[in-house]
């Protein structure tokens, strides 16, 4: 069975709280993800209002808290940025992983918005 996840905040709880994505105590982790046989999960960086004065260093602490666990846990989970990605991470038993954003307030120009795109970013709200 295929399964994809739209949004998750665990994110936000492990750069905020400590922990990391494979093994926390929040509603998502990869370690639990990874049972499935074709997982894809969303991780949102929310900018919950309260950030909205420094929105860009929010979501760049996120971004980065993502990114780092990507890194440390590429045999189970791969950052993708589309179907293809997708596909190759399925193929080779690790969960699918993708950034998002909920509460673009740090967007305040196009380059703002190729920014998001360098950093792999394909939804956002």
């Amino acid at each position: 069975m295929k399964i994809c996840d739209t949004h998750c905040d665990t994110l936000c709880r492990i750069a905020d709280s400590g922990g990391d994505l494979f093994e926390n105590k929040y509603h998502v982790s990869l370690k639990s993800l990874n049972k499935y046989e074709a997982f894809t999960q969303f991780f949102a960086c929310f900018i919950d209002p309260l950030y909205n004065e420094n929105a860009l260093e929010r979501f760049t602490k996120l971004s980065d808290a993502f990114f780092e666990n990507m890194k440390m846990y590429s045999d189970t989970a791969s950052h993708c940025e589309n179907y293809d990605d997708m596909a190759k991470a399925w193929e080779d038993g690790k969960t699918a992983c993708f950034l998002s954003v909920e509460n673009c307030s740090f967007i305040k120009n196009p380059d703002d918005v190729l920014m998001c795109r360098r950093k792999g970013i394909r939804l956002m709200s």
